[in-house]
């Protein structure tokens, strides 16, 4: 009997594909939100250096604007958002291999179920789903990964992903 060539999925898993890196993906997180607080932080001080000076500026009338704190708080909300959207979203979707900085340090990136490349949709819905992953400071997704047959979190498993290792 003929054996079928290859599928570009099959050709796209990486070596050794092994899911068993719970400890590597910890790690992983740890530095991935060392590196976004960092970026949030540089961001929260120039939004409050541009704002906050014009909030303790009386205005025309004497009286200080208020609305100058309001509007702070609003640029920091949408820009913090933003960042980490595109860092845990946009990053790894654009990478060539599926993954964050911290994901190249550990050697492990996202595939989905199949072994093909995860679309920015699906690492969308991923990082979306960290709202149940990260209950009781991350607690539930690292039981949910432990209690897994391919150490998924809730996340990887609404999106259809896996971590897998790429070196030892």
């Amino acid at each position: 009997m003929p054996v079928a060539p290859p599928s570009a999925a099959a050709a796209y898993r990486s070596e050794p594909g092994d899911v068993n890196v719970v400890w590597r993906r910890a790690a992983q997180y740890i530095i991935d939100t060392v590196v976004t607080g960092i970026a949030v932080a540089i961001v929260i001080s120039l939004a409050f250096a541009v704002f906050v000076p014009l909030g303790i500026a009386p205005g025309q009338d004497g009286a200080l604007a208020p609305w100058a704190a309001v509007l702070a708080n609003t640029v920091f909300a949408v820009l913090a958002i933003a960042l980490f959207l595109a860092y845990w979203a946009l990053v790894p979707a654009m990478s060539v291999k599926g993954q964050t900085p911290g994901m190249m340090l550990m050697g492990i990136r996202i595939i989905r179920g199949d072994g093909s490349p995860v679309s920015g949709a699906r690492h969308l819905v991923r990082v979306l789903m960290f709202i149940v992953d990260g209950l009781l400071y991350g607690l539930v997704g690292l039981v949910v990964i432990l209690a897994s047959d391919r150490n998924q979190r809730v996340g990887d498993m609404v999106a259809d992903t896996l971590v897998v290792r790429t070196r030892d």
